[in-house]
């Protein structure tokens, strides 16, 4: 079989499975050095709960947009990794049939170069500040490219913020006593 007809077959397959909404998928982006680096995300719920009546955590399943983010850090600091005029990132849009699951991959990284990759997770399509439900500080990994012919996996958390509390609540009577309060009458809760 000749190569051409090999290519075609093998980016037949390759469409078939991608369409076929099999579990995982990968996704790329490249500089233009030689090492690859695979990041899977991993989502961390927000870490305080309160007792209410309301969900105060984001969960995986409020994540509608995630954006990966490669950078080189230097002594300076840390400068968008570029290929070309364009920072490279990588975008995930919630998708039922992968989540956020899929392998991504950066690659042709140069050799003896720090990177970090960090992970913006959105409860909306799009990457407006206000629809940010992770902590930058907290959803980011390092790492040092050493070696040009190697693969370097990683894990990246993103982890996500707590929802801020908005309710209101009414009673007729409310009384402090040592340790709590109670009231007299109905009392109505409400949570927006």
């Amino acid at each position: 079989m000749n190569n051409n007809r090999k290519k075609s077959l093998a980016g037949l397959a390759l469409l078939g499975a991608l369409l076929g909404g099999c579990a995982t998928s990968t996704m790329t982006s490249s500089t233009t050095g030689g090492a690859s680096l695979q990041v899977t995300p991993e989502v961390a719920s927000g870490q305080y709960r309160t007792q209410t009546l309301a969900p105060l955590t984001y969960t995986r399943d409020d994540i509608r947009h995630l954006v990966v983010k490669l950078y080189k850090v230097t002594p300076e600091g840390e400068q968008p990794a570029m290929n070309g005029a364009n920072p490279i990132q990588l975008d995930l849009d919630a998708d039922p049939r992968f989540g956020f699951s899929a392998n991504l991959t950066f690659t042709n990284l140069h050799p003896w170069t720090d990177y970090r990759v960090r992970g913006y997770a959105y409860k909306a399509p799009g990457t407006a500040e206000s629809d940010l439900i992770s902590l930058d500080a907290s959803s980011s990994i390092d790492i040092t490219v050493e070696n040009v012919d190697r693969v370097y996996a990683k894990r990246l958390k993103i982890q996500l913020i707590d929802r801020v509390f908005n309710g209101q609540a009414t009673a007729s009577t409310v009384t402090f006593t040592d340790g709590g309060l109670t009231h007299a009458g109905s009392a109505s809760v409400s949570f927006e």
